[in-house]
C-alpha cells in the first residue's frame, strides 16, 4: 500500500466514505448532487443482501442500499468491469428490490421509488452516444414522456470525466474527481483544491495515516484485489486480441485475406472476453475472497472487518 490516500473505488475506500452511519452526511451530499430535483435530508442504511422468497432471488448483492426520509430506495453498486448482459443485470437487481415491497394477502400494489445508481469504471453505450452521466426511466416511445416516474436508473460512465483539478467548477466534479483520483493526489492538493469542511472531512478519512492497524490490513487486501481485478482484465482482453489475430488469419486463408481478417479479429475478441472475462476472472475472484478471508480470520481481524473486504456473507466466513 502506498500513497498519502486511499482508492475510493476499493470496496473499503468506498465503504469507509459512504457506507457508515456516522458518514452518512458524505453519501445525502453525493446524492443531492447526483440526483436531479432530490433533497435528501435522512436516510438508512438496509441490509445489502437481497433476501428474497425464493432461493434465486437471494444472490443480488449492493455495495450500499439506503432508504431516504421520504421512503424511497437507493441502491449503488461500483462495477469495475463490462460484463455480458450488463443492462439485464440492473434491470435484476432493482427488480428484486422492488419485489421485497410486495404485500401478503389484500394489496393494491402500490410501490416506494427505487433509483439504482451504478458507477461504472468503463463505459457500456457506442461511442457516439456516451455520456458522463445516463438517467434512465421507462418512457412512452411515441411522445417521449415519462410513463413511470418510480423505477430511474442512474449510469456515471467514469472514464469519461477527464476534467483536470483546475478546472472543476461544481459539487459533484469534486466528488468525481475524488473517486477517480484521490490515491494519487498529495496532501498539498486536496488542502489548496478541496477546502470545504466536508470534503476536509473526506480527506481525514481517507488518509492511509488515520486508520487503524486493522483497517491498513484490510485495505492492503482491498486495494489487493482491485488490482487484481483490473491487471486479469488487462491481460484478458490483450488474449482476446491476439487470440483474434490468429483466428482473423485462418479464415482469411478460407475466405479472402482481408474479410477473414477483420471477421476473425471481431470474433476473437467477443471469445476471448467472454473466455478471460466471464469465466476467469470470476471463479478467480470467487477463490481469491475465500483465500483472502481466511488468511484474515488466522489474523484475528473482526468478522465485520473481513465482510467488508471480501463482500463474503457472514454465514460463508464462520463456515471457513
Amino acid at each position: 500500500m502506498s500513497g498519502v490516500f486511499i482508492n475510493l473505488l476499493t470496496d473499503f475506500g468506498f465503504k469507509r466514505i459512504f457506507g457508515t452511519e456516522e458518514n452518512k452526511h458524505l453519501l445525502m451530499d453525493f446524492l443531492n448532487q447526483l440526483i436531479p430535483n432530490q433533497t435528501i435530508v435522512e436516510l438508512d442504511y438496509l441490509p445489502t443482501e437481497n433476501t428474497g422468497d425464493l432461493i434465486v432471488d437471494r444472490d443480488a448483492i449492493f455495495d450500499l442500499h439506503c432508504k431516504t426520509d421520504d421512503d424511497e430506495y437507493v441502491l449503488i453498486e461500483v462495477q469495475r468491469g463490462y460484463q455480458s448482459h450488463f443492462k439485464d443485470r440492473s434491470i435484476y437487481y432493482s427488480s428484486c428490490a422492488i419485489q421485497k415491497h410486495a404485500r401478503k394477502g389484500k394489496w393494491d400494489y402500490e410501490l416506494p421509488k427505487v433509483y439504482t445508481i451504478c458507477l461504472l469504471e468503463f463505459c457500456f453505450q457506442p461511442k457516439e452516444k456516451q455520456r458522463l452521466i445516463t438517467h434512465i426511466q421507462l418512457c412512452d416511445i411515441e411522445s417521449g414522456g415519462v410513463f413511470y416516474d418510480k423505477l430511474r436508473f442512474i449510469y456515471v460512465q467514469l472514464p469519461l470525466f477527464t476534467k483536470l483539478v483546475h478546472n472543476i467548477d461544481s459539487r459533484l466534479e469534486k466528488w468525481l474527481f475524488l473517486l477517480q483520483h484521490l490515491q494519487h493526489l498529495e496532501k498539498e492538493v486536496v488542502e489548496n483544491y478541496f477546502v470545504e469542511p466536508l470534503f476536509e472531512e473526506v480527506a481525514h478519512l481517507a488518509e492511509v495515516v488515520n486508520m487503524s492497524k486493522e483497517q491498513k490490513l484490510v485495505y492492503d487486501v482491498s486495494w489487493k484485489r482491485y488490482n487484481d481485478y483490473h491487471n486479469t482484465i488487462d491481460y484478458a482482453n490483450q488474449s482476446g486480441l491476439q487470440k483474434g489475430i490468429e483466428i482473423g488469419i485462418k479464415q482469411g486463408r478460407q475466405q479472402g485475406r482481408e474479410e477473414g481478417r477483420e471477421e476473425g479479429i471481431k470474433q476473437g475478441r467477443e471469445e476471448g472476453r467472454q473466455q478471460g472475462i466471464e469465466q476467469g476472472i470470476e471463479k478467480g475472484i470467487e477463490q481469491g475472497k475465500i483465500l483472502t478471508a481466511k488468511r484474515l480470520k488466522e489474523l484475528k481481524v473482526p468478522i465485520q472487518m473481513i465482510v467488508e473486504a471480501t463482500n463474503l456473507s457472514i454465514q460463508d466466513i464462520e463456515k471457513l
